[in-house]
């Protein structure tokens, strides 16, 4: 099915104007996609021609939710992680609702649905982009979002190219290469896709690096990394190790994710696919799909054997999640993702909250959702100041 025919069909089933035999299109195309990417593509391009007048209420956009859901049931955690993903971009793209709620100790029972609306406030800020920075073996830089051509660099016999909006490293040689390491760097608000030359996916988080050599030549494949970065990695008999601070990861090739920002309580490896060995010193453990190790500043390890993978990984799929989450952990995400530094002139310590949010919300937006907690804030600048 053409991206157009795609479009076509979620747009008529959005409208409820689809018929039995469109409809069973539809679904078999959601049901033979590998991930949610072209879904949610999909359902963003096809939210974009839905008139207003046909906005509907948050009942129906559950049932749609549902529907589709139906279609994406797989037995993996990974699958299962892709449909609550794009589940959520069905929810808040067709009825227009944020699903956010907040509970305090001294509220627990009612939790709360507000609405995401268009905002004309004065002051705002854009949700973070698609950008970052490549440093090149020889200290030279290169700002991803200005680029306009394919080929980016060249790095012995490595062609750096830009493709589908991401970094791609190709081998263009059966030899060894001279060892040349690379670079890139997010700022705050900003995130960026990379293909390293050995077929490994990864994908940056704002604020975070990773510094890797453009061909693997040795027994193993080593990169380092700050922030956090998703994985998913190409099996090729070499072991795969993230080194991020005093943490190692050792695998093979599966999927998983590493948040190493110095401003959180652990370092987190959270595993969806595969299996991966987490180490700091002589503490280690073997993690097995849905699982979660988190190392602490003292260096221990805890093994969270039910991990919230959604959380772990949503920000990869264009939302945050949260689950009985603080104050101060939600906005550390905001500020990394909106640049924005937290200023509190009050602390909110009972508050918790649970949830969806598109990223593509401004933080005006977003503080529609908080405001129902009865938290407030102010945006001044590049601060957001949690108000008295």
């Amino acid at each position: 099915m053409t991206e157009e025919r795609s479009r076509y069909l979620l747009s008529l089933y959005l409208k409820q104007k689809a018929n039995p035999e469109q409809q069973e299109e539809l679904f078999e195309w959601i049901n033979n996609q590998p991930d949610d990417g072209l879904i949610r593509d999909a359902l963003q391009q096809a939210w974009a021609g839905f008139d207003p007048a046909d906005t509907m209420n948050a009942k129906r956009a559950e049932q749609i939710l549902e529907h589709i859901l139906e279609q994406k049931e797989k037995k993996v955690i990974w699958m299962r992680v892709l449909k609550w993903a794009a589940a959520a971009a069905v929810l808040v793209a067709v009825s227009s609702i944020g699903y956010f709620y907040f509970t305090t100790q001294k509220s627990i029972d009612k939790p709360q649905m507000a609405a995401v609306e268009k905002t004309n406030v004065k002051s705002d800020v854009m949700p973070g982009s698609t950008s970052a920075k490549l440093t090149l073996g020889d200290g030279s830089t290169v700002l991803l979002d200005t680029l306009t051509g394919r080929t980016i660099a060249s790095q012995g016999s490595i062609q750096i190219v830009k493709k589908n909006g991401q970094v791609v490293y190709e081998n263009n040689s059966s030899g060894q290469n001279a060892e040349i390491f690379n670079t890139l760097t997010t700022d705050r608000g900003q995130q960026y896709p990379l293909t390293l030359s050995d077929g490994t996916k990864v994908f940056l988080n704002a604020a975070s690096s990773i510094h890797f050599p453009v061909t693997f030549n040795g027994p193993e494949r080593a990169v380092d990394i700050t922030g956090e970065a998703y994985f998913e990695v190409a099996k090729n008999g070499k072991p795969f190790i993230v080194h991020a601070r005093a943490a190692k990861v050792e695998v093979m090739g599966t999927h998983f994710d590493v948040n190493a920002y110095a401003d959180e309580s652990s370092l987190n490896t959270t595993l969806l696919e595969g299996s991966v060995k987490v180490s700091e010193g002589n503490a280690g453990l073997l993690l097995v799909p849905g699982q979660q190790a988190q190392i602490k500043e003292d260096g221990s390890i805890r093994l969270n054997k039910k991990a919230d993978i959604e959380a772990a990984v949503s920000w990869t799929q264009g939302y945050f999640h949260f689950s009985n989450a603080s104050l101060e952990t939600v906005l550390r995400q905001l500020s990394r993702w909106y640049n924005v530094e937290i200023v509190y002139e009050k602390h909110y310590p009972e508050a918790t909250f649970g949830g969806d949010m598109q990223k593509s919300l401004t933080l005006a937006q977003v503080l529609q959702l908080l405001d129902r907690s009865q938290v407030k804030f102010r945006i001044q600048g590049k601060q957001l100041i949690v108000i008295k």
